[in-house]
């Protein structure tokens, strides 16, 4: 197998990439406090237009993936849905004064790359070393795949399934089951 360079992203390795809704989340919830923040759009966009921030796209769940170059993102715009579902669309051009023209929506499913990610939220004051309370810490970052895993779900259109799904799923993918109550209040927080 090839050496992978930094261009040469793994596009199969879903346990790195995170869902731009997701993405976009984190960043609202960082800027603003709330998800759905128009800042965070432009600050992801910001980031990817820059190369801080790689990209891939999936034209939908049975095509082969594709990296996302940066000067994709000089002409196109991340636009939030706020009918309730909390969709990130992409649309070439910006928005007219008389609102989106839908033939200028993006397809696909659009991704990014989990570690640059991780960077924007590595600060200083996290690197230090943190003295917890003794007991079981929760391991691996559940919440992400239960959220990945949401985002998987709704994409496809399907009902969300229970709390207990989500918990066998870490259970499966990480070793790890969280408490079914945490994955509920996490779910009513997502959705």
């Amino acid at each position: 197998m090839a050496r992978k360079g930094k261009s040469e992203l793994p596009l199969d390795d879903y346990r790195h990439w995170l869902p731009l809704i997701m993405a976009h989340h984190l960043w609202s919830e960082k800027l603003v406090g709330t998800r759905l923040s128009p800042y965070a759009s432009d600050e992801l966009r910001k980031e990817l237009r820059r190369g801080k921030l790689r990209c891939m796209r999936r034209q939908d769940t049975a095509s082969e993936p594709g990296v996302v170059s940066r000067t994709f993102w000089r002409d196109h715009e991340i636009d939030i849905s706020l009918g309730g579902l909390g969709l990130i669309q992409i649309y070439r051009g910006p928005q007219s004064p008389s609102g989106r023209d839908p033939s200028t929506r993006v397809d696909g499913l659009f991704f990014v790359w989990k570690p640059d990610v991780d960077q924007f939220w590595s600060t200083p004051e996290q690197e230090q070393p943190v003295h917890h309370k003794p007991g079981p810490q929760p391991t691996k970052n559940w919440k992400l795949h239960v959220a990945a895993e949401l985002h998987r779900i709704v994409e496809a259109g399907k009902p969300v399934p229970p709390a207990s799904y989500f918990a066998d799923h870490c259970r499966d993918r990480l070793a790890y089951t969280p408490e079914i109550r945490a994955v509920q209040r996490l779910l009513k927080q997502l959705l």
